[in-house]
């Protein structure tokens, strides 16, 4: 149903309009994020040419973090979806996942599918411990798609910095079946 794959430098442009796109960024609006880039009101982050080369290089193809864009069956971009693994206080291997779809594209099961991809792909013995994302609540199509993938509550975060609470879900790996 979808198909993950790396983007080439040249399609960061693509990245550049959905980053830019209000619609596509509303998840991302009201926070108190300490970035110059960032728009608070739109939750539009800036992504000039003269940035992206480095961010490609940090981002696309790394050991502890990667980022593709997401096909659909007929080969059209539909979203992207990106991790990145750090080691939290207890010692685990935790994967910080994310995935949007864009808008035009959204409530096809492509979010699951994506998120579903996401999970498989970190999988592997060793890789990780547990795969983690955190997001409002208010969002209750992310909210049935974590569930659906066996992802649990595990925090609430008051959202002191933008009035919103945020739940962290959590897939410890050791619990998942082959």
């Amino acid at each position: 149903m979808i198909e993950f794959r790396a983007p080439n430098r040249a399609e960061m442009a693509l990245r550049q309009e959905w980053l830019a796109d209000p619609e596509f960024m509303s998840y991302n609006a009201g926070w108190a994020v300490e970035f110059a880039g960032y728009h608070r009101d739109t939750g539009c982050v800036d992504f000039p040419p003269e940035v992206r080369g480095v961010w490609y290089h940090v981002w696309v193809g790394g050991v502890d973090r990667d980022y593709w864009f997401v096909e659909d069956a007929r080969q059209h971009i539909v979203g992207h979806a990106h991790y990145r693994i750090e080691i939290d206080e207890d010692g685990r291997r935790v994967a910080e996942i994310g995935a949007s779809i864009h808008p035009d594209h959204r409530r096809r099961g492509l979010g699951l599918a994506t998120f579903a991809e996401l999970v498989r792909r970190l999988k592997s013995p060793g890789r990780v411990d547990v795969v983690r994302n955190s997001f409002e609540e208010t969002r209750t199509g992310a909210v049935r798609i974590h569930l659906a993938l066996g992802f649990r509550p595990v925090d609430v975060d008051a959202g002191l910095d933008s009035g919103r609470p945020v739940t962290t879900y959590e897939l410890a790996f050791g619990s998942l079946s082959a």
